[in-house]
C-alpha cells in the first residue's frame, strides 16, 4: 500500500511539474463597436458580459515544459497578443491572433501550447461567433 501511495503522489508531482502556465489581459476600447468576433486558432473561449465601454481578454497559456521563463519570454515577444481591428461600416471589433506561430522544440520534441480565453465583453455589444455569453 505504501508503494501505491508513493507512486501516486510521484504521478501527480510529475503532472504538476511537467507544465508551465501563465494569464495575463490585454484591454480593447469598445465604444463604438455593436459587435465583437474572435479570431482565434482555439476553441477553448468563454463569454462573459461586463459593465463598462471595454473589451477585455484573460489569456491562459500552458505549455509541455515546466520552463517557466521561456512561457515568460515567448509572452513578453507577443506570441499570444491579439491584434485589433474595427470595421467602420458593420461596427465590428474584430481581435485576431497571429496566424502563422514558429514551432518551439525543446530537447528535441515539439512543445506543445494550450491556449484558452476568456472574453468580457460589454453588456452593449454582441458577441458574433457561435458562443453566447454568460452573465
Amino acid at each position: 500500500m505504501k508503494g501505491f501511495v508513493l507512486v501516486a503522489f510521484l504521478a501527480i508531482t510529475q503532472v504538476s511539474f511537467g507544465q508551465a502556465s501563465l494569464k495575463f489581459n490585454q484591454t480593447f476600447s469598445a465604444n463604438a463597436a455593436q459587435k465583437v468576433n474572435m479570431d482565434v486558432p482555439s476553441k477553448n473561449i468563454k463569454i462573459k458580459t461586463i459593465k463598462g465601454s471595454r473589451v477585455i481578454v484573460e489569456t491562459a497559456i500552458t505549455i509541455s515544459s515546466n520552463n517557466n521563463k521561456l512561457l515568460e519570454f515567448m509572452a513578453k515577444e507577443g506570441r499570444y497578443n491579439l491584434d485589433q481591428s474595427f470595421d467602420d461600416q458593420t461596427h465590428e471589433l474584430t481581435l485576431k491572433a497571429k496566424k502563422r506561430k514558429n514551432l518551439i522544440r525543446v530537447k528535441g520534441k515539439e512543445l506543445k501550447e494550450k491556449v484558452e480565453y476568456t472574453i468580457y465583453v460589454p453588456t452593449f455589444t454582441k458577441f458574433v461567433n457561435e458562443k453566447q455569453p454568460e452573465s
